[in-house]
C-alpha cells in the first residue's frame, strides 16, 4: 500500500506504476530461494474524505525452497 496527501490521484498512480516495476525487477533467485510466478492480483485507490489516498497493488509471489 502507498498513501498519497495529495488533491488528485494522479501522483499516486504514478507511484503504484513504480510498485509495479520494482515487482516486476525482483530478482528470481534469492539465498535459500527460487522466485516460481508472480502474478497481478489487483489494484484499488481509495481515499478517506478526511484523510490520504491509499493505493493497493496487490501480487500473488510463489516461491521455492532451494538446496
Amino acid at each position: 500500500t502507498v498513501w498519497d496527501d495529495g488533491e488528485e490521484a494522479t501522483r499516486l498512480h504514478d507511484l503504484m506504476g513504480h510498485v509495479e516495476d520494482a515487482v516486476a525487477a525482483l530478482p528470481r533467485d534469492l539465498p535459500g530461494w527460487r522466485v516460481a510466478s508472480i502474478v497481478f492480483l489487483r489494484s484499488l485507490i481509495a481515499r478517506d474524505p478526511v484523510g490520504p489516498w491509499a493505493g493497493l497493488v496487490e501480487y500473488r509471489l510463489r516461491v521455492l525452497a532451494t538446496p
